[in-house]
């Protein structure tokens, strides 16, 4: 797929770029990103995070993973995804080994209606493909459960959250 290729390519030209993020900003961005996370699930799920379910798309080196495992979900119930071969590397240092490490395209998993939580923390600002975006969009909402969640972070600005009410 044309559009595979072109994202690895955007994220290969990123390694390169040697400026870096001040380390101050990136403390408060994770902070505040899983106060939301975690204001998500104790909303929604309060009574029982070790029974939830999660999958991440582009799951990186699995921090956003770590964390809703630091607040209850078991690894067992941790699927991790990822396009990029050296952070499936990574992800297989971070994760346990419970968890389930799923490298390779989205739009390829088929989980239908099993995850309580479908994450994806900007991945669509790397994907330029219109159409793609709207395939992957649609596959996430697919692979969570009729009454699960989708959370699509496109900044620490803007988190869009779709609760699934489908009958």
């Amino acid at each position: 797929m044309e559009e595979i290729a072109k994202i690895e390519e955007r994220y290969e030209s990123r390694k390169k770029n040697k400026k870096r993020e001040d380390p101050y900003f990136q403390h408060f961005a994770l902070s505040e990103r899983e106060l939301i996370y975690s204001t998500i699930v104790n909303k929604f799920w309060s009574h029982k995070p070790e029974k939830l379910s999660i999958l991440e798309i582009g799951a990186g080196v699995g921090d956003n993973l770590l964390f809703f495992h630091r607040i209850g979900i078991p690894w067992k119930n941790i699927y991790a995804n990822e396009l990029l071969s050296d952070r499936v590397e990574r992800l297989k240092m971070n994760l346990a080994p419970a968890s389930t490490i799923l490298p390779g395209n989205a739009l390829d998993l088929d989980y239908e209606n099993s995850f309580d939580i479908v994450l994806q923390s900007t991945v669509f600002t790397s994907i330029l493909d219109s159409s793609f975006k709207r395939e992957l969009a649609l596959k996430m909402m697919k692979n969570g459960k009729k009454r699960g969640i989708i959370i699509g972070m496109i900044s620490n600005i803007t988190i869009l959250i779709t609760l699934m009410c489908r009958e």
